[in-house]
């Protein structure tokens, strides 16, 4: 079984030098991850120039406030807010202050500017998404690329408190955790890792695993999903009579809502 890994966003090459951090993640770098990111705080004005993907960039707004150029439309977007860029269409984004603007720029694909496996049915334009619509429990909004013109990435948006959290499961895909503030304990396999804001936590495909928040605070994190279906075999039953955990299954079905 593949070892989880814990990545320190600082170890991350900075790419936007006029901001105060956009630390580039690329899922290659960590195995056999379909998913890249760039984890970024930028203050007022900063942003890249226009550009362009073969595949729907996802913009995860948390704080503040960015002005978004895609094709010929100009939106303005703020914290709580999702934008999704679509394949091949021009697009940038500035910061409109005051103060930083903090968000995560989410790339479908193991390798940021190459081609990921696509449905031919990806969307084909712009959207901005409130996170306060999206299925939620009480710890967490549910994102599923599926629902939103076919981009293949899902993620779950994170504010938990003390205490909390799902019991063991793992999933057919690597499962990349973005610690954004708080205290995270996590059971992966039979390693114990604590992370806090600031880190990676990456979960192999077909890895058992959990994770509570130790507190003392909220923690928050996006729990990205490489796929844009949710997928998720939970094995609290096993656990409970002792049963040996066999490999997963390619036919694994989706169970609605789960982390």
């Amino acid at each position: 079984m593949d070892m989880a890994q814990v990545v320190d966003r600082h170890d991350l090459r900075n790419v936007l030098p006029n901001a105060e951090a956009s630390h580039q993640f690329e899922g290659e770098e960590f195995g056999d991850v379909a998913v890249s990111f760039f984890w970024t705080d930028a203050p007022a004005g900063a942003g890249p120039r226009l550009h362009q993907h073969v595949y729907a960039e996802v913009f995860v707004i948390q704080d503040g406030n960015v002005t978004f150029t895609v094709g010929d439309e100009t939106l303005e977007a703020t914290g709580g807010q999702i934008v999704i860029a679509p394949p091949g269409v021009l697009h940038r984004f500035v910061h409109a202050g005051p103060g930083l603007s903090r968000h995560l720029d989410i790339h479908p694909t193991g390798r940021m500017n190459r081609a990921p496996t696509g449905t031919g049915r990806e969307i084909v334009t712009t959207q901005l998404i409130q996170r306060d619509s999206m299925p939620n429990s009480e710890t967490a909004y549910r994102f599923e690329g599926r629902e939103h013109g076919d981009v293949p990435v899902s993620f779950f948006w994170t504010d938990a408190p003390p205490g909390t959290g799902p019991t063991p499961h793992r999933h057919p895909y690597a499962e990349v955790f973005v610690i954004q503030e708080g205290r995270v304990t996590f059971t992966v396999g039979e390693e114990t890792i604590a992370a806090s804001g600031g880190e990676i936590v990456v979960v192999p495909a077909g890895t058992p695993h959990k994770f509570v928040n130790t507190g003392p605070g909220r923690s928050r994190h996006l729990d990205l999903h490489a796929s844009g279906r949710m997928v998720t075999e939970w094995l609290e039953d096993r656990a409970a009579t002792g049963a040996p955990v066999p490999p997963l299954p390619g036919n694994t079905r989706p169970r609605e809502g789960t982390m």
